[in-house]
């Protein structure tokens, strides 16, 4: 799917399918967080407030279930902030 949203310039697929992957990964235990990084770069790039934030919650969720506490909270105060400009 990534890829044929890549294809067709669909930022915004490529971006929920990151965040989808990152959030499954990070539940098996097999990373996730640098797909859910992409997501919210690849959001951010293309001005996608939405998808900014559905990455910015997902990266705090999944911070948080990793206890990366330190990363959690930099993603909470991040997150609103930029996405109100």
């Amino acid at each position: 799917m990534r890829d044929i949203g890549e294809r067709l310039g669909y930022p915004d697929l490529v971006s929920f399918v990151l965040n989808a992957t990152g959030l499954y990964l990070v539940d098996a235990g097999q990373g996730g967080m640098p797909e859910l990084e992409d997501s919210l770069r690849l959001a951010l790039e293309a001005d996608l407030s939405e998808a900014a934030g559905r990455a910015y919650s997902s990266l705090m969720e999944a911070a948080t279930k990793l206890h990366r506490f330190p990363d959690a909270e930099r993603y909470l105060r991040r997150g609103p902030r930029l996405l109100r400009a």
